[in-house]
């Protein structure tokens, strides 16, 4: 996730350089330098949708974890709840233990 930004940053400086390049080798082709910068904007365009993509999906399946965690947690408290109930009881309410 954090590398997407980064790829679309470099399509943006090798499509800049591209465009400079344009620029130095022929100053009467204005299209060679839009193109480069076309290349530029749209590996940054596509580098954006893919980490705002990313992001959305990182949120989103770390608060599934958080509440399935969360849930684990409670179920597993009242377990050891029941079974310390259970411990008490059996201790308190042994049927031999009420005899004596």
């Amino acid at each position: 996730m954090t590398l997407v930004p980064v790829l679309g940053l470099l399509g943006t400086v090798t499509g800049m350089m591209g465009a400079f390049n344009q620029i130095t080798q022929r100053m009467e082709n204005p299209m060679g330098v839009t193109a480069g910068l076309a290349e530029a904007l749209i590996t940054t365009v596509f580098g954006l949708c893919i980490s705002i993509v990313a992001v959305c999906f990182h949120g989103y399946f770390e608060r599934r974890m958080k509440i399935i965690t969360l849930n684990i947690e409670e179920m597993g408290n009242t377990l050891l709840e029941a079974v310390r109930k259970k411990e008490t009881c059996s201790v308190c309410c042994h049927p031999e233990r009420r005899r004596a």
